[in-house]
């Protein structure tokens, strides 16, 4: 899995230097759908203009491929559709910070 300095890195770095932008137009979203299933969105501001997200998609379970044991959750998350490219603007905290990583909490109703 992705460490916390891992996944710093790659929305810091990797992306920005493979796709364009900084590191600032990049998110990882936690979140559940409709289904209460959880999924991982890329996010990518529209300020980046185009990229081919199935390329980007790659990038993304390249990372999670390394590390030892890391291939079969690559494969595993690549067959259940967990990650996800959300072309809109990164969630920023009230402060105004963009965070690597946001969770989204789901509403009890």
């Amino acid at each position: 899995m992705l460490t916390a300095t891992r996944l710093i890195r790659f929305i810091e770095e990797v992306l920005p230097l493979r796709y364009g932008g900084n590191s600032t137009d990049y998110q990882i979203i936690e979140e559940e759908d409709s289904d209460g299933i959880t999924r991982l969105c890329i996010v990518v501001s529209p300020k980046v203009g185009e990229i081919n997200e199935v390329d980007l998609l790659g990038t993304v379970l390249d990372e999670f491929k390394k590390g030892r044991g890391n291939t079969l959750k690559s494969d595993i998350f690549s067959q259940a559709d967990t990650f996800r490219v959300k072309r809109i603007y990164p969630i920023s905290t009230e402060m105004g910070k963009i965070l690597p990583l946001h969770i989204e909490r789901r509403k009890n109703n």
